[in-house]
């Protein structure tokens, strides 16, 4: 019993330990922009973009719309090894965004 334990134990600690952080800097963003990254994981999986910054105006990551200082966390289901994302600039016309993506 004991045994199984500290293997179930081991078997979680390196599953949650391949979690890598893909990190996008968006300075004085321009146009719309689609962003990619590797998924670390084979099988549908969670997908957390946290975002910092600032916009002068409306912006779009995905379908949640953003605005002034930014400092939130979204989270979205993923099926695919690549992960696609659309940063939309929408009404703003200064942004600098900071946007750390990992699935899990």
């Amino acid at each position: 019993m004991k045994n199984l334990l500290i293997l179930i134990t081991s078997l979680l600690s390196i599953s949650c330990s391949n979690n890598t952080i893909t990190t996008f800097h968006l300075i004085k963003l321009k146009n719309d922009t689609t962003l990619n990254f590797l998924a670390s994981s084979k099988h549908p999986t969670n997908l957390e973009i946290s975002i910092k910054g600032y916009s002068n105006d409306s912006i779009y990551v995905d379908y949640f719309l953003l605005s002034g200082t930014i400092d939130t966390v979204l989270k979205r289901d993923h099926y695919n090894k690549i992960v696609k994302f659309n940063v939309r600039k929408f009404k703003s016309t200064d942004c600098n965004l900071i946007l750390k993506c990992k699935s899990y």
